[in-house]
């Protein structure tokens, strides 16, 4: 299995990762009617959001997609200039920039800043491998609290360190759950 390429959320001028959602989902494509394909290995989903609060409301800032069929070429639609990001390039055909739809999620996520630690070789990073996590609230795709987790997510990676020294016996005993767990952003969330 491999990493999966992240959703970013541009956050007080930083480009940071979608790190948990606390309930449900946010968007998928095929909300507006868009059919993903898988982009390969990196990006099983076949797409990557770009998400951002504007005006205090959330929103889906750009669209990046793997659609069959569709030739583009990296002149012809090229991602926004705000991420950065080469791999927008090898995995998607299709970018939508300033799609600016606007959600109405209501529930807590984490955004995160510099991935530490070893490489992880399939899905999603968890947030305790981040340096630095955001909680956004939301109520109605409203923000309405902001709580700086990077304390938290320090003592979960330290107890998370000591578990790991015995790699083992994780991919013996806990093979299915570690799959499962990799591929997935929910988090418990607490006040």
């Amino acid at each position: 299995m491999t990493k999966q390429v992240e959703d970013y959320f541009l956050y007080r001028g930083r480009r940071c990762i979608l790190a948990g959602i606390s309930e449900g989902r946010l968007f998928h494509p095929r909300d507006v009617g868009l059919k993903p394909n898988s982009a390969g290995t990196g990006c099983a989903r076949g797409h990557v959001c770009v998400y951002a609060i504007l005006d205090g409301s959330l929103v889906v800032k750009s669209l990046h997609l793997h659609i069959r069929g569709v030739v583009v070429t990296r002149e012809d639609v090229p991602p926004s200039d705000e991420l950065h990001d080469e791999r927008l390039y090898a995995y998607f055909n299709h970018h939508i920039n300033e799609f600016n739809s606007a959600l109405t999620y209501t529930g807590h996520l984490l955004v995160a800043e510099n991935c530490i630690g070893p490489y992880r070789h399939m899905g999603f990073a968890p947030p305790w491998k981040y340096e630095t996590v955001t909680e956004l609230s939301f109520r109605d795709g409203k923000l309405y609290r902001e709580v700086d987790r990077t304390s938290e997510m320090h003592e979960i990676r330290k107890k998370q360190l000591r578990i790991s020294r015995l790699p083992w016996i994780a991919r013996l005993f806990y093979p299915r759950e570690s799959v499962r767990n990799a591929y997935d952003r929910t988090y418990p969330h607490k006040d």
